[in-house]
Formats: structure tokens, sequence, C-alpha cells
């Protein structure tokens, strides 16, 4: 049945009609009555990466094909695929308040950098790790947290990750005021590899002039996977990691002590529990000021796995 997500009259990110599609990778594991698959993201054509480490093709001033589509990948030999879209979000600050695909708006990068010493945002897409993605050069970067809107919390900015049909989410050109539409599959999300960016990794450790240096706070920052319904509306279930603590009343929670981390690392995703579509990526921080958090909220992800029945 073809669903219309109410969640994208805040701008949530999704591709366009003509978008890169690509079998999973080959540790599928067909089971009696699912499938488990590895995603990674050494299959991404050429034309889908990062051209330098800023991403300035996911921008619309690029002179050049600017990226609009997320990448996308068949989950086995299911009906299911998962996409890793940029947001395509209406722009408040623009004249005519067009809606558009940005990177600012948050959402996915693919890329393959490793510059370790850029300190700033013209940095955003390298991992802080020599040898680049888990298993191979290529990994995704997640950008954008939520905002507090009063009582409510909007989560439109966030990089979200989804599980949908072939089609795939698309833009609806003729309703700029939900301008996607699409259809939800459900899973469940294992576990993913994550590893600090550069960006946020220097930020961290020596304050960039917005952030501060976390040790010099007693300060902790993590990413949050939230998991989401059809409407784009958290189920309440929430899986958090620490990317640095010098919190000592942390430590234990954090499994860090006075420390960033570093190099990839696996988390466990089972907490955000079966028949999921959709997983926001969000982040917390003690270095919080009056336009929210100061910590560049960035993280690299790599070999995602997920199991969907068939």
């Amino acid at each position: 049945m073809k669903l219309n997500f109410g969640f994208l009259i805040y701008g949530a990110a999704f591709l366009t009609a003509a978008m890169f599609t690509a079998c999973s990778d080959d540790d599928d594991q067909v089971l009696p009555g699912y499938t488990i698959t590895t995603v990674s993201f050494d299959k991404v054509p050429e034309s889908m990466i990062a051209v330098d480490e800023y991403g300035s093709n996911y921008y619309s001033s690029y002179d050049g094909e600017q990226v609009k589509s997320g990448y996308m990948a068949r989950i086995g030999e299911t009906d299911t695929y998962v996409q890793f879209p940029v947001n395509y979000l209406w722009q408040e600050w623009v004249p005519g308040n067009p809606w558009k695909y940005e990177f600012y708006n948050g959402g996915f990068v693919v890329s393959d950098f490793t510059n370790m010493t850029g300190a700033d945002y013209k940095n955003q897409c390298s991992v802080y790790n020599q040898s680049g993605g888990h298993n191979d050069a290529n990994f995704i970067v997640a950008n954008g947290y939520s905002v507090a809107n009063g009582s409510s919390v909007s989560y439109d900015k966030c990089a979200k990750i989804y599980l949908t049909d072939k089609t795939g989410y698309q833009v609806v050109l003729s309703d700029p005021d939900q301008p996607v539409s699409g259809e939800a599959h459900y899973g469940t999300f294992n576990s993913v590899w994550v590893c600090n960016t550069t960006y946020s990794y220097l930020a961290m450790k020596d304050g960039n002039g917005i952030a501060h240096a976390l040790k010099d706070d007693n300060g902790w920052f993590k990413v949050v996977f939230v998991a989401m319904d059809k409407n784009c509306k958290p189920t309440g279930k929430t899986v958090s990691y620490y990317l640095a603590n010098f919190d000592a009343s942390k430590t234990k929670e954090s499994g860090l002590d006075n420390e960033i981390r570093t190099g990839w690392n696996k988390v466990d995703l089972s907490g955000l529990g079966d028949n999921v579509c959709t997983v926001a990526i969000d982040f917390e921080g003690s270095d919080v000021g009056a336009y929210g958090i100061n910590t560049p909220a960035y993280v690299a992800l790599d070999d995602l796995e997920i199991k969907v029945n068939e």
C-alpha cells in the first residue's frame, strides 16, 4: 500500500526518482523466513562519493552535478531496500523559501577521506581513522541533530536511515508543502560500526572557538540512534553510544575514562526493537549554547547489519 508520510512536512530527506540501487554485500545470510545483510559502502558509484573533504558536490552551489540522491541498497533478494539520503528541506532563510537538497540541512554523505588534521567544517567528510572505513575505504558521514520546539522535539534535521521499497522515497514536485512520498518497510537494525569524524574529534580535543575542549569542562558527547515508526515519530526506543567522556560520573555508563573514542567500534542496535522502518541519528552533549550543541554533530558509520522478514 502506498503511504503518504505526514512527517515529511517538516522536511525529511529523500531521493529523487532517479536514484542508484545496489545489491547488498556478499555475506547475506538467507535463513528460513528472513534475510540478514551487512550494508557497507564499497559498491557506491564514484559519482556519489564526496569530491573533497567538504563534500562540495552535496550542495546546490556545486559547479557540476550535485548529488541529490542518497545511496540505496537492496536487502538480499527481498523487496526491501535501505536508503541513506541527504535532507530535502524548506530553506527558511532563502528568498521564496524553496525546498532544496543541502548537506547543511543534515543527512548522509558517502566519503573516503581520511584527513586527520583539518580542524574545521571544510574537513567535515573525513573520518578520524588513517585507513578510512571499517573494512574498506568508503563509509558514510551523518550530520544533524534534533531541535526542541517548546515541549516537543523535531527530528527533521537529523540524518535518517529508511527501509523502503525499490522505488524509494521521491520528490513530489506538485505538492511543495509535502514534497515526498514513499512506502515504508520494516526490519531489525542489529548493529553498526561507528567512528568519530576528524572535525568532531579535534573540536572535542582542542575546541574551535565555538565548541569547547571537553576536557576543560568535564564534558561528554554521544550519538543517539532513535527508532521511528512509519510517520517518523519516535517509538520510545533508543540506543546511545558515547563518542567522548571527561565526566567522572559517566565513566561506567560511557566506557570511557577522560578520553575521546578512537577507531571503529561496533554498536549493538538490538535495543531499537523489531519492526523498525526508520532510524534517526541524533546527538547529545554537555557543550550546549544558545543555538544547540556546540560540538560538531557528525559521526562516521559503516557495515550496518539489518534483518528483514521475507
